[in-house]
């Protein structure tokens, strides 16, 4: 054996682990569980805020004689976060930077949904000495006064009132507002001669 040389290592010992076949199903119900969760929070969300019964609450009459009909408590929490998500998920689509056909038809609808959203809250309607108000957070209010009236429509099918103004302004009452039985009252009081003698009260007397 030559003076320089060295005995060589002995090999090392490398341990083998058999495969733990438990983990895949457990894996596999997790990932389907967070889909779960991911895809029922929105859809409980647009349920609560599309889909719940009419608002039951009574319209607010302020000092300065107007009367409101705003929306639910419980629609004012479900708005932000549905606002909070839509967001969240144009935001991902975006940062996609090969994003297919179908991802960015995706992104347009969630970028629709946002903007509508955005945009269309809370619509507080209000009665006020020389018609009616819609208020809106983000866009302009809405005005129709009681003479610019021209159609009203309470169809039960859609749940909410349409008055639409000469101009074709529409102030929309949906389900989600209050009252619709006193709105409907303050209709009849300040448009009773032009309105047809079936137009209903809905259990409210004059």
């Amino acid at each position: 054996m030559p003076l320089n040389s060295s005995p060589l290592p002995p090999a090392a010992r490398v341990k083998i682990v058999p495969m733990d076949w438990t983990l895949i199903p457990k894996i596999a119900f997790a990932i389907l569980g967070l889909a779960l969760i991911v895809g029922a929070v929105p859809a409980f969300l647009i349920w609560n805020l599309y889909y719940r019964k009419s608002n039951r609450s009574s319209a607010k009459e302020l000092s300065d004689g107007r009367v409101e009909f705003p929306p639910s408590q419980w629609t004012l929490m479900i708005w932000p976060l549905l606002v909070v998500y839509s967001a969240y998920r144009v935001i991902m689509r975006l940062e996609h930077r090969h994003a297919s056909q179908a991802d960015l038809i995706s992104i347009a609808i969630l970028g629709f949904a946002f903007l509508e959203h955005l945009i269309s809250f809370p619509g507080t309607v209000a009665v006020t000495r020389d018609g009616l108000e819609q208020i809106y957070w983000f866009r302009k209010t809405k005005y129709v006064r009681w003479s610019e009236i021209v159609e009203i429509n309470t169809g039960d099918k859609i749940a909410r009132i349409e008055i639409t103004g000469s101009d074709g302004t529409k102030i929309i009452h949906s389900k989600d507002l209050a009252d619709r039985a006193r709105l409907m009252l303050e209709i009849k009081q300040h448009c009773g001669d032009n309105l047809p003698p079936e137009f209903p009260i809905e259990g409210i007397q004059p």
